[in-house]
């Protein structure tokens, strides 16, 4: 018993130790992969919002990893490209493309927040091809585009496009997934126990994610 609570009292202190260490007040955004925002169940599929809890199942709604994301430069279309906004999320930059779509492909225009990634996890996802005279029409001028999909989430979900070089031969291609954000929080980071449960919401944390919070920790 007197070994056990020794042990308890060590971890606690353990915990307290690193809670001093990294107990900071913290602004930060907030980037997630939400999903087609614009969809609605009238459309017949299910919202982005019935998905959220089954990560299970798509793995790629939710929680954005930044080792991931692509920031180099690239060529817009002209006329829908309406700004670039970048946001810090887990002490990386992102870069979020505000676009709206070509009134020849939809009257209303309607406007996306995108982030491009080199890969995703494709469990539950599929791409859908689309007629050429639209898969040209194109954010990305040098790339022609496919409908990303998740098929695992109580139905369909679109969460973004596959977009891959229009030169023959090239094997050039990515991803962009549709995403939101929220701006300039603050928040105490009191101990390194509810710094981890945060990072969690309800879901095991990734490996990048603990050991880019295991840094921030170590750093502070």
């Amino acid at each position: 018993f007197f070994s056990t609570f020794c042990t308890m009292a060590t971890l606690r202190l353990l915990l307290l130790l690193l809670g001093l260490l990294c107990a900071s007040a913290l602004r930060y955004d907030v980037v997630s992969v939400t999903g087609n925002p614009h969809m609605t169940a009238e459309d017949g599929q299910t919202c982005a919002a019935d998905c959220k809890g089954e990560s299970v199942g798509c793995p790629a709604l939710g929680v954005v990893d930044p080792t991931v994301v692509l920031d180099a430069n690239i060529q817009t279309q002209a006329g829908t490209f309406l700004k670039l906004v970048r946001k810090t999320y887990m002490g990386r930059e992102l870069p979020i493309f505000h676009f709206k779509q070509p009134a020849v492909l939809n009257p209303n225009q309607l406007p996306f927040k995108i982030l491009r990634v080199s890969h995703l996890d494709m469990s539950g996802m599929m791409t859908i091809p689309v007629e050429p005279a639209a898969a040209y029409n194109s954010w990305f001028p040098e790339y022609y585009w496919d409908v990303l999909v998740c098929r695992q989430c109580s139905g369909v979900v679109h969460l973004g496009w596959k977009f891959t070089s229009k030169s023959l031969g090239a094997a050039d291609s990515f991803y962009a997934l549709i995403v939101d954000y929220t701006e300039g929080h603050e928040r105490e980071a009191t101990t390194a126990e509810r710094l981890i449960e945060r990072l969690q919401i309800g879901v095991r944390a990734p490996a990048w994610m603990a050991a880019m919070a295991m840094t921030r920790v170590m750093t502070k």
